[in-house]
């Protein structure tokens, strides 16, 4: 059999494009990682893509040779998952898609393909984004449902492919999985995302060519410490009146950050940007000099390759794959979850303008190892294997 024939069925909660806006009003949270992943195999497969519809989207849809499904669903909290699973077990069995081999793009999607296998026999694979859900919630009531639904999915795969040696010990510190797991990282597309992207944002903000910008990119939310952050700015300001702050992205701590920048009167100093088209971020980025993402919890962030890749300096917390991109000092800063760290950090950048363009330099010498090109080689040489494997067992 060609690989070029081969159909792959890639699963998927959220998935581009929708209309501006649409992602903060129906809380969805868009990664990049795999539109990115579908558009390169789509050189090399037949790729089909199953996700939820939301309003502003079409039922059916092709996109750069890649057929996109998007089901309906009950949008109320437990009818999301129990809805659209049902609908997917539907689309997967009864219509008979002549399709290979599926992955699961998080553990949740994998529900209607253990239900569905018993009809298909279909093998699949699991990709884990972050960290397991049943790790996150172990003081919580919640446990022993996050961990039945999670060890069940994955379990019952035939493989297991986590975004950042982080996530997998999540999963693996709280249940023992038998399934054979790798780790492979997110890729980053070069022409996109580099140092020569021009932008005239500075001169649409009216930011002099002197200023120091920081940026975040990235969903509002607690998770990603923006609070770390803006306290943490509120104080650098004090000290270096010609620093700013560029925050893109949309989520419901939206308006506590609007009340925060107001009580401490440095809404001059903050330009909050929402949400913008994934194509318009290198520009955004390119204004910057040093991108912030204060997680507590992450598994691999795109951001942290977009940073690196574009030439700035990354400052991050120790936690998901960033540690495993970032050498502290080098190609990039490594912090604690604490406004001390990160007001210290970005105080010794600012006084030292060599160290900042010597950790800009092996940045993006590092951002070629997460090339696309060289990823996607990876997953295909997975792909392929995988196939072989399951097939022989049948």
């Amino acid at each position: 059999m060609k690989s070029k024939k081969m159909k792959i069925l890639l699963l998927v909660n959220d998935y581009y494009p929708y209309k501006k806006g649409e992602e903060a009003k129906n809380k969805i949270y868009l990664a990049s990682s795999a539109p990115e992943l579908a558009r390169h195999l789509s050189s090399c497969y037949k790729v089909i893509v199953v996700s939820r519809k939301f309003k502003g989207t079409k039922n059916i849809s092709h996109t750069n040779k890649i057929i996109v499904y998007r089901l309906p669903f009950l949008n109320l909290p437990f009818f999301r998952l129990v809805t659209w699973s049902f609908l997917v077990f539907i689309f997967i069995t009864l219509l008979k898609t002549k399709y290979k081999l599926i992955i699961c793009w998080d553990w949740s999607t994998a529900i209607p393909v253990i239900f569905s296998k018993i009809f298909t026999h279909k093998p699949f694979i699991v990709s884990t984004r972050g960290q397991s859900q049943a790790n996150s919630h172990k003081n919580s009531i919640l446990f022993p449902l996050y961990w039945i639904a999670e060890y069940l999915t994955l379990s019952l795969s035939n493989m297991i492919v986590h975004s950042s040696r982080w996530v997998k010990k999540s999963f693996n510190d709280i249940m023992k999985l038998k399934v054979k797991q790798i780790v492979l990282h997110h890729g980053i597309d070069l022409k996109k995302f580099n140092p020569n992207v021009n932008s005239d944002l500075r001169r649409k903000f009216m930011i002099n060519e002197n200023a120091t910008i920081l940026g975040f990119f990235g969903r509002l939310v607690k998770g990603k410490g923006l609070f770390i952050l803006l306290l943490a700015f509120k104080d650098l300001v004090k000290k270096h009146k010609n620093i700013r702050l560029l925050i893109v992205g949309d989520g419901p701590e939206k308006k506590k950050i609007e009340l925060f920048l107001r009580k401490n009167k440095i809404e001059n100093y903050v330009f909050l940007i929402g949400f913008i088209k994934r194509e318009y971020i290198p520009q955004y980025m390119s204004i910057c000099d040093i991108i912030v993402l204060p997680s507590k919890s992450e598994g691999f962030s795109s951001v942290v390759i977009e940073s690196i890749a574009m030439g700035k300096v990354f400052i991050g917390t120790r936690v998901g794959g960033a540690p495993e991109v970032i050498k502290n000092w080098e190609n990039g800063v490594l912090i604690n979850y604490s406004v001390k760290d990160l007001k210290k950090a970005v105080t010794i950048l600012i006084n030292n303008k060599y160290l900042m363009k010597k950790i800009k330099i092996r940045a993006v010498e590092t951002s070629y190892e997460y090339d696309w090109h060289k990823i996607i080689k990876k997953w295909i040489k997975l792909i392929e294997n995988f196939y072989k494997t399951s097939k022989n067992k049948n």
